[in-house]
């Protein structure tokens, strides 16, 4: 079976393109004692990741700071804050960034991570 040069250059293409974006997006690190500066477009505070998935967090609004909590699996981050009414999720970009999007029961929001 013969391929036409057309066909090559466009699977040559695709497999840069894919190579590239799998490039940018890296491993976990590990968490457990890191602090993060957290922005989206309206808030910036800080989270620091404790062990047990325990999260503390400055966020100007979090009634209930006893149950925030965070967890990782594959390569994706999760937390959550005020017993879920707020959840998180991000995928690490290098060792210094995270880039993730926020959701409650109202609205869905970009947010970066920054150590």
């Amino acid at each position: 079976m013969k391929i036409s040069k057309k066909v090559q250059l466009l699977l040559i293409v695709s497999i840069l393109i894919l190579v590239q974006s799998c490039a940018s997006v890296q491993p976990l690190m590990t968490l457990t004692g890191s602090v993060w500066r957290y922005r989206d477009h309206d808030r910036n505070y800080t989270l620091s990741f404790l062990e047990n998935g325990v999260l503390r967090s400055t966020h100007p609004n979090d009634v209930t700071p006893d149950n925030d909590k965070w967890w990782t699996s594959g390569d994706t981050l999760y937390f959550s804050f005020n017993d879920r009414y707020a959840i998180y999720y991000g995928l690490a970009y290098g060792s210094s960034k995270i880039k993730g999007e926020g959701r409650n029961s109202k609205k869905v929001w970009k947010f970066t991570l920054h150590r």
